[in-house]
């Protein structure tokens, strides 16, 4: 009932009423397919994750003509990946499905997986369905995508415990609610004109690859908040936002105020306001504008540009300029405020009203003008120091997986840095004998044991990082291999009710025969591979089966 008719009713009556009445049917948001990769016209956005080579197999599908094979992959998190944070909405849940085909000659197993950055920078990796795909045949993958309230972004991928497995996926598709995914479309139904001032949270924006971005009250060019982006191993990355709703064939001007600081980088660098967009079953970046801005203070940059009109997937984001060997100094983190998107000709419009009322009221505005100068120059706050978010696993204190990445990623960049370097990979053993028959919570003190024998035995002398569930790796520029040992031998000694062991692997960049940091890796883990299974076979009554 109404509560206008429940006022006009006494207390007594309205509990009569409300006992007596049926309760009502639960209203269930409409849900629709949000994602239908099926990639017959493309990679539909898809990307590598971490590593691995993608390209669409024209000979092998579930359904249709094609699918999506990855290849060359050399950890077991490596496979296609895609970002569906501009489909989907915090603290809701949605249904994953995707086919995957083994190119195997025996059965393997491959995970679904989920990504997830919340409104801190934390990152964790959560596991959406695991299926044993027989040999050279389709198996379908189904789970529930969990989405926490704070998530700011959500990468789906695919992975096998298998680092050196082939695969495809096909058909995969995303069910639930869904989300406006641009801030202001009913506005830009009414007059073309859309803003971004990040005050009522991210705005639907999400981070353009392996990065993370920050809603901040640092600095704002206006108001209170702006958007920060930081942690940025390659040009493209920044944030970006999904912008479909835009009528096609139509000019619109584009803009957004930009900001860096750093006593690190240069006093001057070019920054990018850009497009993508799927026309023709191709993936096409557009320049929109490009503007030096001067370090510590917020600058405007602004450009036009008309969409095709059988343009799809529309995106628009910020970088900093294309060069093909970028330093630190091309990859400062910046702030982003006051985006807009307005249709030119109201743009215009707009100009020649701001040009008669400054010519009319230019005294008046000069006071304006000199008054708001005035107030920033003795009222301005101090600067505060930028945001930065803990690199480490809370479990185990070792640093985790995204520090890890970025690690890599400079050490893949930079041969010079790995003439040293030692590696230690390492997982634990019996961990699903251990959860199934002492409980999870022993599962988890065998983790954090291995963690802190890595700790201890590498001390200042190197770095340990948490890379997956059970698996950690040692990055030093001496050898290890003797106190880990040493210490990994004491400590299973100790008798805490479950069996305890960690199986080792280490390698050490050889010059003549390394290319980068990644035959030091594949090397370390062969060696960690081959030690488990000897592990294994000498315990088979704990072994995983």
């Amino acid at each position: 009932m109404k509560h206008s008719m429940l006022s006009l009713i006494s207390t007594f009556a309205i509990l009569i009423l409300l006992l007596l009445s049926p309760a009502p049917a639960p209203v269930s948001a409409e849900t629709k397919c949000l994602i239908n990769s099926d990639f017959e016209t493309g990679v539909d956005g898809w990307a590598s994750m971490g590593g691995g080579v993608l390209s669409i197999d024209y000979d092998n599908s579930y359904s249709g003509k094609n699918s999506l094979s990855v290849t060359e992959r050399s950890l077991y998190w490596h496979g296609p990946s895609l970002n569906i944070s501009s489909e989907v909405i915090p603290g809701k849940d949605y249904i994953s499905t995707g086919w995957i085909y083994n190119q195997s000659d025996s059965t393997q197993s491959v995970l679904m997986s989920v990504k997830l950055v919340n409104s801190n920078g934390t990152t964790t990796f959560n596991n959406i369905a695991s299926v044993d795909v027989p040999p050279l045949e389709w198996t379908e993958a189904v789970g529930k995508l969990i989405i926490p309230a704070d998530t700011v972004s959500t990468v789906v991928y695919f992975e096998s415990s298998n680092e050196t497995l082939d695969f495809n996926i096909d058909n995969y598709t995303l069910t639930g609610e869904p989300t406006e995914r641009f801030t202001e479309a009913a506005k830009a139904e009414e007059n073309n004109e859309f803003s971004f001032d990040f005050e009522s949270g991210f705005e639907n924006w999400f981070a353009r690859g392996e990065i993370r971005v920050i809603r901040t009250d640092d600095y704002s060019s206006s108001r209170k908040y702006s958007l920060y982006s930081t942690d940025r191993n390659l040009v493209w990355n920044g944030p970006i936002v999904n912008i479909d709703t835009i009528k096609r064939a139509t000019s619109y001007t584009y803009s957004a105020y930009v900001m860096y600081n750093g006593t690190e980088y240069d006093d001057s660098h070019t920054f990018l306001l850009q497009l993508q967009y799927d026309i023709e079953g191709n993936t096409k970046y557009e320049t929109v504008a490009s503007k030096k801005i001067q370090k510590n203070s917020w600058s405007k940059i602004s450009g036009n540009y008309t969409l095709p009109q059988n343009a799809k997937n529309v995106f628009m984001y910020v970088q900093t300029d294309n060069v093909d060997f970028p330093t630190a100094n091309d990859l400062m983190s910046f702030y982003i405020d006051n985006v807009q998107i307005i249709d030119s000709t109201i743009a215009q419009m707009k100009a020649r009203i701001n040009t008669v009322i400054i010519i009319s009221c230019s005294f008046l505005g000069f006071l304006i003008i000199s008054l708001i100068s005035h107030l920033i120059i003795t009222k301005r706050k101090k600067t505060k120091k930028a945001l930065k978010l803990a690199d480490t696993d809370v479990m185990t204190q070792a640093l985790n997986r995204n520090a890890y990445e970025t690690k890599i990623g400079i050490l893949e960049n930079n041969v010079k840095l790995c003439t040293d370097l030692h590696i230690v990979a390492c997982d634990v053993n019996f961990l699903k004998y251990i959860n199934d028959t002492f409980g999870h919570e022993k599962g988890d003190e065998a983790i954090v044991r291995c963690a802190k024998v890595l700790l201890t035995a590498t001390g200042s002398k190197g770095i340990v990082y948490r890379i997956g569930g059970d698996e950690f790796v040692c990055l030093s520029n001496i050898s290890l291999q003797q106190n880990i040992n040493n210490t990994l031998e004491k400590e299973m000694e100790k008798d805490n009710g479950y069996p305890f062991s960690v199986a080792v692997g280490f390698a050490q960049f050889e010059k003549d025969k390394d290319l980068n940091i990644k035959d030091v890796i594949t090397r370390g883990d062969q060696e960690m591979y081959n030690n488990k299974q000897r592990i294994k076979a000498e315990h088979e009554d704990f072994s995983r089966k």
